[in-house]
């Protein structure tokens, strides 16, 4: 086994620990930390990273919970997704100005895409590939597609006003265990084959962001953290420390929360 595959499993294990064991006892939590910090946003990546995203700024956290790198960018509208299922290559999308950037672990820019110089005028979400680029749904053919660095048309689905008989609205795409997940708050998520083929829609609706831990949905929704079962339909909530959460991450052996100005750090056993 590739031994960097090793943190996934921890995360995995720990969240699914949690999330099963969990009767909604806030007692269970431990305040470890608060950091003078107002983000929108707070994403975790599977080696115990997480950042923290403002309108125009993403500012990565370290393990230990100190600020690292951060990428800030004005003038092309507020950040719209951010995937880092590779810590490698994070990957910005301003949908406002349809602009995608790559940056390096350092959080410096690699690379910037100009979807409207390929003719994707209307595009919700962007994520990576783990076969390299980034995959988009692109509203006026109701396509998914996969585009390499370089912008250039790789892959594209049937449509699905063909397969679903619906245009997608998407908040959030993610590739995971050889499948694409897209989100459509009023449909539900949406699965589609390595190749663009539909597969099915899980019934969740409502969701803006998710993560996905081996074949389980964890998302914030309404200051709850829920863990959603695909094969048995089944979704297990977890209730927060505090009511004024406006979104939330679990990490290996932390939860992460945003309040109005500042991150707080709980520990949990």
């Amino acid at each position: 086994m590739n031994k960097n595959r090793k943190y996934p499993v921890l995360i995995l294990l720990a969240t699914s620990l949690l999330l099963m064991s969990s009767s909604g006892d806030v007692q269970y939590f431990t305040p470890k930390k608060n950091i003078a910090f107002k983000a929108q946003q707070i994403i975790a990546d599977h080696i115990g990273f997480y950042y923290l995203v403002t309108r125009d700024k993403v500012q990565k956290v370290h393990y230990n919970d100190s600020l690292t790198q951060f990428h800030q960018r004005q003038n092309i509208g507020a950040i719209t997704t951010v995937d880092v299922s590779n810590p490698m290559k994070t990957i910005l999308y301003y949908r406002d100005y349809r602009k995608v950037e790559i940056l390096d672990t350092w959080m410096s820019m690699i690379r910037e895409i100009d979807l409207d110089e390929y003719g994707y005028m209307q595009v919700s979400a962007v994520c990576g590939s783990s076969t390299n680029g980034i995959w988009l749904y692109d509203e006026n053919s109701a396509q998914l597609k996969r585009i390499n660095d370089g912008g250039e048309l790789v892959l594209q689905s049937v449509s699905s006003r063909q397969s679903m008989n619906k245009v997608l609205h998407v908040s959030y795409l993610l590739e995971k265990n050889a499948k694409v997940y897209v989100a459509d708050p009023e449909i539900g998520i949406v699965l589609f084959d390595m190749f663009g083929s539909y597969i099915k829609t899980l019934p969740i609706r409502g969701i803006q962001k998710f993560s996905i831990f081996a074949d389980q949905i964890v998302f914030f929704n309404a200051g709850k953290i829920y863990n959603y079962n695909p094969l048995t339909l089944e979704t297990k909530e977890l209730i927060l420390p505090d009511s004024t959460v406006t979104d939330a991450a679990l990490l290996k052996n932390k939860l992460v929360t945003i309040g109005s100005d500042s991150v707080r750090i709980y520990t949990y056993k």
